[in-house]
């Protein structure tokens, strides 16, 4: 793979996860350093002329690592990752990385943990921002009040991923 010419697929996501929903494809973007963005179903993808349609096995491995993990046949996922963010999006995205299967965290919390309850907002846009849904689980991270609050995919995704978290987890 070159590592400036993206690739990219797409495939489709279960119908449990979203149903009633119009629109159901996951697209995966990666190159020659790994992965670079997963768009969730109903999320706009941005423009990008460099993009490859063809299938590699790399984005054969993304594939299967995501669809074992929607089926409970994982909990993990190990796939080098080529992502771009400010440092402290990335600080940020670290700390989502360890909040573990089946378990949330508040915005409040991670605040915390980087010094500062009063960056919670920060951390919000910080997860809208993220270019790894699932891979880096922002469906984790909840409000202080213990409610869901926004998710790129929709609070009804966001719900039914920490759903088959919590059932797989017990």
């Amino acid at each position: 793979m070159n590592k400036k010419t993206i690739h990219r697929v797409q495939f489709p996501f279960p119908p449990s996860f979203l149903p009633g929903a119009k629109q159901r494809v996951l697209t995966i973007w990666a190159n020659s350093e790994g992965l670079i963005r997963i768009i969730l179903p109903g999320c706009q993808e941005p423009d990008n002329a460099a993009v490859s349609h063809e299938e590699n096995s790399f984005l054969h491995e993304v594939k299967k690592q995501i669809s074992d993990y929607l089926s409970a046949k994982t909990t993990t996922f190990n796939l080098p990752l080529c992502i771009e963010g400010t440092p402290f999006q990335r600080e940020v995205w670290k700390i989502f990385r360890t909040v573990g299967y089946g378990e949330t965290r508040s915005y409040k919390d991670i605040a915390i943990l980087l010094g500062s309850q009063n960056k919670a907002r920060a951390i919000g846009m910080a997860a809208h921002c993220n270019p790894l849904a699932i891979i880096i689980p922002c469906h984790r991270i909840i409000g202080s009040n213990k409610k869901l609050t926004g998710f790129a995919g929709g609070l009804s995704l966001k719900k039914n991923l920490l759903d088959l978290e919590q059932n797989c987890s017990r």
